[in-house]
């Protein structure tokens, strides 16, 4: 495949992604929760220990390092595919 061949193809597939994005964030306020009005969200979260200590007696102390992360589905990214060149 040629070099110019490749770099079309890249850039033909950047423009789809891009119209993608664009088409799914048209009218899209993250400052809405998911559902508002409709259904309740559901918010998973997941907490990782991932270090613990030193603990501390005298002082009642400790240190804890978490990875803390959150994940819902938000229906109005979903892609209603597929898109016309």
């Amino acid at each position: 495949m040629p070099t110019s061949s490749v770099k079309d193809e890249t850039n033909d597939n950047i423009t789809i992604f891009t119209r993608i994005l664009d088409g799914l964030l048209d009218g899209y306020d993250n400052r809405l929760r998911p559902g508002l009005g409709e259904r309740i969200t559901q918010v998973r979260t997941d907490i990782y220990v991932t270090s613990f200590g030193p603990v501390s007696d005298t002082e009642m102390e400790y240190t804890i390092d978490v990875f803390f992360r959150q994940s819902w589905k938000d229906e109005r990214l979903r892609f209603k595919g597929p898109m016309q060149r």
